[in-house]
């Protein structure tokens, strides 16, 4: 499916699944690939008998525009009303992040009901994480993507996944968020 972010940005996006499905996921895909690289996640999440939207945000895939933090949170917006038009009430939406796509949920469940929200590999801030991999001068250049002051205004179940050899978000990150 073809979506349009509030500034104009085509976006691009698959849609599994029918209205009939007792939930709609909507996956926020990590900073490594598109959603061409999500098909292990896809079929787990349609097993289990929720819809799909698998987002791919402005500059990933076939999407347009350029990647930026406010675009990103506009991309996952514009794909939150997708749903809301195919007919889901918010408490039949899921929100999934994965890595990057964590601080994209937490932002959007933060101001948006939803049924749940699941974080996978999630982190405090860009800043945590540029502090990791460039210990000194990493969390002065960078900011970004604060799930850690937004969090706490998610007013849904919460469910974070991490595991413990992750490379770049360090497992302590995801305990941090928690």
């Amino acid at each position: 499916v073809w979506l349009w972010a509030a500034d104009g940005v085509r976006l691009h996006a698959w849609w599994i699944g029918s209205r009939d499905a007792p939930l709609a996921t909507l996956y926020l895909h990590g900073n490594g690939g598109n959603i061409t690289h999500r098909a292990d996640h896809a079929r787990a999440i349609t097993a289990a008998g929720s819809a799909l939207l698998l987002l791919d945000y402005r500059g990933y895939g076939r999407s347009e525009g350029r990647p930026t933090e406010e675009g990103l949170y506009a991309d996952a917006e514009a794909a939150y009303q997708h749903l809301r038009k195919e007919g889901f009430r918010p408490e039949r939406i899921v929100l999934h992040g994965e890595s990057l796509g964590s601080g994209v949920a937490v932002e959007l469940a933060s101001h948006r009901p939803c049924a749940g929200v699941i974080l996978e590999a999630p982190f405090p801030s860009v800043q945590a994480v540029a502090g990791r991999i460039l210990p000194v001068l990493g969390p002065l250049m960078i900011r970004g993507f604060d799930s850690k002051s937004r969090i706490r205004n998610i007013r849904a179940p919460v469910l974070i996944v991490h595991g413990d050899r992750d490379e770049v978000v360090d497992f302590d990150m995801g305990r941090e968020l928690f």
